[in-house]
């Protein structure tokens, strides 16, 4: 924002090119378009006004909380629930639209986000479930990594297990498991659960795993616990 110890009209006649403004660590040149709005703020104040008063206008913070899309970009680069609680204020004020006339906080952004993301996911899953899928080879690869989410001791480690499925025209992954502990068990527990999850263990003729102890363990290697649940031989 432009605050008003940072800019004055009575410097509209100096040398635009030479205006700046400045902060701490840097300056910031001004455009002279924006000069020009900034000028001319006072003037349009009551057409903003009329401006907010309108349906369009008013609807622009729910519209933005209620897209999927906007949800899933969120996403995909990673923006914080505050970031976006921010940005989504700045955008709605910049339309016109009186914050007090909807609902906006992180706790309501966060609601949003979790609705999106379980809709997103059903519809996922669902269509893969009703797709005639071919015969499928099941894979899956541990990794010891920084447990994110273990607020209580950020350099924590945890086991992850990542599951995915191959076939004609197919490649999914089926998820990224946290494990308990990096066994056989525990990955062939895993690797069941999501197997079943996406209803795809009929099509499953065959496994893809690296040669650890843990995969192919003769007692309690993640192969032969999936083999003994599944009941048939698979293709290694």
């Amino acid at each position: 924002p432009l605050h008003d110890e940072s800019y004055s009209d009575d410097n509209d006649n100096d040398d635009v090119d030479n205006h700046k403004m400045v902060d701490r660590d840097f300056e910031i040149e001004i455009p002279v378009y924006y000069r020009q709005q900034v000028s001319k703020a006072s003037s349009s104040g009551s057409a903003e006004s009329s401006l907010a008063s309108t349906p369009k206008r008013q609807c622009i913070l729910d519209t933005i909380l209620d897209s999927p899309d906007v949800s899933s970009t969120l996403d995909r680069i990673n923006l914080s629930d505050t970031k976006f609680t921010i940005l989504a204020a700045a955008i709605a004020r910049a339309g016109g639209q009186n914050l007090d006339d909807g609902s906006l906080s992180r706790s309501t952004v966060r609601r949003k986000r979790t609705y999106h993301r379980s809709n997103i996911e059903a519809t996922v899953r669902t269509e893969f479930c009703d797709l005639d899928k071919p015969p499928l080879i099941v894979h899956w690869d541990g990794k010891l990594m920084i447990d994110r989410t273990n607020s209580a001791d950020p350099k924590a480690n945890v086991d992850r297990l990542s599951v995915g499925v191959t076939g004609h025209n197919v490649d999914k992954i089926l998820g990224i498991a946290k494990l308990s502990a990096g066994t056989g068990e525990a990955q062939a527990k895993a690797v069941i659960h999501l197997l079943n999850f996406w209803d795809i263990i009929g099509d499953v003729i065959g496994m893809s795993f690296d040669t650890t102890a843990s995969n192919t363990g003769s007692e309690n290697g993640a192969c032969k616990k999936q083999k003994k649940h599944i009941g048939r031989n698979l293709l290694y």
